[in-house]
């Protein structure tokens, strides 16, 4: 999901969903969403911060989808839901594991039927370009297949993923250091050789309390919603 940095969408439609019955306020607001063009959006009118309704979005229609907080409560939130045209929003803004140097991690043993690779050797050039890196860490996708996605990703001490979604199933296993991981109000410290998994669409976030380095797997979703490279 992104904010407001993909221009001004024009408002088509206003929707108070304040007089529904909660269970019909998701179903409605989908079904107005699905019939916006590219460029168009909703001011969503709600009694609730609708923060359930963003995860949904970002798990249903990532990349498809402009969020912006026009009112916060306490009484009323009101929010500005843009459908974006295919390719409008960046790949951070759907998923914080981006690649920015999207550069092939060669494997340490050139053999075609099992190539090797030495996470060791990739850390140490991680660790340089975290230090040099504004928000303290470095990503680099290992292997990027239709079906799994594996990453590692290094972090410097205090370093933060923000709370987001994963679009499959997903395994996060410490390598170096000591990681904090949290989801649904609860939190779990890794320690190198532990591994935590999340079911797709699970909101979660993880910190550095160390100089760490972690191997994240993504599998592809129920609905063939992964798509690799995004």
């Amino acid at each position: 999901m992104s904010s407001s940095d993909h221009g001004m969408a024009t408002e088509t439609v206003t929707l108070d969903v304040r007089t529904l019955p909660p269970r019909q306020r998701h179903e409605q607001i989908f079904a107005t969403f699905l019939d916006l063009a590219p460029g168009e959006a909703i001011r969503l009118v709600n009694d609730h911060d609708p923060k359930p309704l963003h995860y949904q979005f970002q798990a249903e229609h990532p990349g498809e989808v402009g969020w912006e907080y026009l009112e916060s409560g306490p009484e009323v939130w009101q929010v500005r839901i843009s459908r974006l045209a295919p390719g409008a929003a960046s790949a951070a803004s759907t998923e914080p594991y981006s690649d920015k140097k999207k550069l092939p991690v060669a494997a340490s043993e050139a053999n075609p039927t099992i190539p090797k690779f030495s996470l060791t050797t990739l850390g140490a050039e991680q660790r340089a370009e975290a230090q040099a890196d504004r928000n303290g860490r470095s990503v680099r996708t290992i292997i990027n297949v239709p079906d799994l996605r594996v990453i590692q990703i290094v972090m410097q001490q205090g370093a933060r993923l923000a709370e987001h979604l994963a679009p499959g199933q997903i395994t996060i296993h410490a390598v170096v250091g000591k990681l904090q991981v949290g989801a649904q109000g609860a939190t779990v410290e890794l320690a190198p050789g532990e591994l935590v998994s999340f079911e797709r669409a699970v909101p979660h976030d993880v910190e550095a309390l160390e100089d760490s380095a972690f191997l994240l797997t993504i599998a592809a979703g129920p609905k063939g919603e992964f798509k690799p490279g995004s």
